[in-house]
């Protein structure tokens, strides 16, 4: 799979990696926005326009530092990108989730609503590609792992925007255009991992794998400019556990891409947890990524 190295991407890589104070609208003009942009969303049809900037890490550098809820801030660009990546990191619906656990992915999914509209209206993406819903042109995903309990008690005491997610949720409404963000060969192997143990054999296949493919994805559809909602226990940076995109690069000089992290403080809060020594404990609920909710937070990486 490897290719010739024409030259080194990380030896030209310009990484920027801050922590911002967030920017919150109040509640009036939360309000007037959101009253504003269903007025909008009903008056006019949404098509895609696809965004062709001439200089993709231009692009991605100039997207304001002042972002609604967003407290860090980390730039991967690479000399050369023909593409740009934009992650958004979440925290999703699951069955097993309690009380705690659903005003924790509410918090976090109302801010995904407002920063993705906000992206939006400065015309700094034209889409999502959603996690979970497949790529134009894979065949549907084994139902086994689409399966949603009913009757459990996360299904049935939930928000929509919990259920929903807010990226589905803005679809929904009208405001946004969403694209596939796996392959269903992909996704269908990290059904099973998670029941997994934890080792290099579940690491690839939960995370490592479907992060690839998001990135082929990215490339097939020729998108300059791609965005994905993605659950935090994904990472996409290169950095001493993770060497993903690195990798792609060094094996796709013909397709680099470059990537911008954009994290919120509800994640920020969640992973800032990841390395208290608390014993693991079966009964605390965890999310579809494997990972324990609230405050005690286990990460795989």
């Amino acid at each position: 799979m490897a290719a010739t190295m024409t030259h080194s991407p990380e030896s030209r890589v310009a990484r920027h990696d801050e922590r911002l104070t967030t920017s919150q609208p109040n509640r009036r003009q939360f309000l007037q926005a959101g009253v504003a942009a269903m007025a909008l969303a009903f008056g006019q049809r949404l098509r895609a326009q696809e965004l062709e900037p001439r200089d993709v890490n231009d692009h991605l550098h100039r997207i304001p530092r002042k972002l609604p809820h967003v407290v860090r801030r980390r730039e991967d660009l690479y000399d050369g990108a023909s593409h740009g990546l934009i992650v958004i990191p979440q925290i999703h619906y699951a069955d097993d989730l309690d009380d705690e656990g659903i005003l924790q992915v509410d918090r976090n999914q109302k801010e995904i609503h407002e920063l993705v509209q906000a992206l939006l209206r400065g015309k700094w993406i034209d889409s999502i590609h959603a996690e979970g819903m497949m790529a134009d042109g894979e065949p549907s995903p084994d139902p086994r792992y689409a399966y949603r309990d009913e009757h459990s008690y996360a299904a049935r005491t939930a928000p929509p925007l919990v259920l929903a997610g807010a990226d589905r949720q803005l679809a929904k409404e009208g405001r946004l255009i969403l694209k596939g963000a796996e392959k269903t060969k992909e996704y269908d192997a990290s059904g099973p991992a998670l029941s997994m143990r934890k080792g290099a054999m579940q690491r690839r296949l939960l995370y490592e794998d479907r992060e690839d493919a998001l990135l082929d994805i990215v490339i097939r559809s020729r998108d300059a400019i791609a965005c994905t909602v993605y659950g935090c226990a994904h990472d996409w940076e290169p950095n001493v556990e993770n060497l993903n995109l690195e990798e792609w690069n060094k094996e796709h000089p013909e397709h680099i891409v470059s990537l911008l992290t954009l994290t919120t403080k509800t994640i920020a809060d969640y992973k800032r947890n990841r390395y208290r020594p608390k014993p693991r404990n079966p009964s605390v609920p965890r999310n579809l990524d494997g990972n324990q909710l609230a405050n005690d937070v286990e990460f795989t990486r």
